[in-house]
């Protein structure tokens, strides 16, 4: 295994995700010894109890028809959600087996996803946002469903945000002339709020999106003002 290139190893691996039933092609590669070897990095122990799931995860993307680069994910992401070092080797990982600049970014992009989908609750409203609004966001669901079937995730999701999927009711021209005369950090303020209430249902129009911004505008320009006074 050690003479054959990073191309050959993970079109193998490949080819096996792509087959009737990848988990069993997975499972052998631990029986084989050859796991720990191509995944040396990040090599779990086939004897703990995470790697069924793994396996029986794997499988069950398959039958739901998951793309190649989310079976990817699945292969990678360890028994429980990875903390910010694991993602690091993770993404070495996928540099080694040398895939595309494409792949590679939206395999390194759904097991950031899905790492914050396990750890929701604690995100903060920029991070919870970007979440929301990813446009991988069905597939981290259902990986997340998968790989870590006690998460209450999709619960957590829909409770912060009930209006999830809502339009942004301002964009391009006219957000930027309703944040007109505003700078720097505190556009970047009055964007995240004002998405942050587009998606829980407190704003439902681009008129209510303008007043909304009037406002935060005032408020900065007051707060601006007092310190001035000071």
């Amino acid at each position: 295994i050690n003479l054959l290139s990073p191309d050959r190893i993970r079109g193998e691996i490949t080819t096996i995700l792509s087959s009737r039933n990848p988990g069993i092609g997975i499972a052998l590669l631990a029986e084989l010894g050859l796991w720990k070897w191509i995944f040396i990095e990040m090599a779990e122990n086939p004897d703990k109890s995470g790697w069924e799931n793994k396996i029986s995860s794997i499988e069950r993307g398959f039958l739901l028809g998951l793309p190649q680069n989310a079976m990817w994910a699945l292969i990678l992401l360890p028994y429980r959600a990875p903390n910010p070092e694991e993602l690091k080797l993770i993404s070495e990982i996928i540099a080694r087996l040398k895939f595309s600049g494409k792949d590679a970014r939206a395999i390194r992009d759904l097991c950031e996803s899905v790492s914050d989908a396990a750890r929701f609750e604690k995100l903060d409203a920029e991070r919870s946002i970007r979440l929301a609004d990813a446009p991988n966001l069905e597939i981290v669901k259902k990986i997340v469903s998968l790989r870590y079937p006690d998460s209450d995730f999709e619960t957590l999701l829909a409770r912060r945000f009930p209006a999830l999927g809502a339009k942004n009711y301002l964009a391009g021209e006219e957000l930027q002339n309703a944040l007109s005369g505003a700078e720097g950090e505190i556009i970047r303020e009055i964007i995240l709020s004002l998405r942050e209430r587009e998606l829980s249902g407190k704003i439902r129009s681009a008129d209510f999106a303008r007043k909304f911004i009037a406002e935060k505008l005032r408020k900065s320009e007051r707060k601006i003002e007092r310190k001035i006074l000071r």
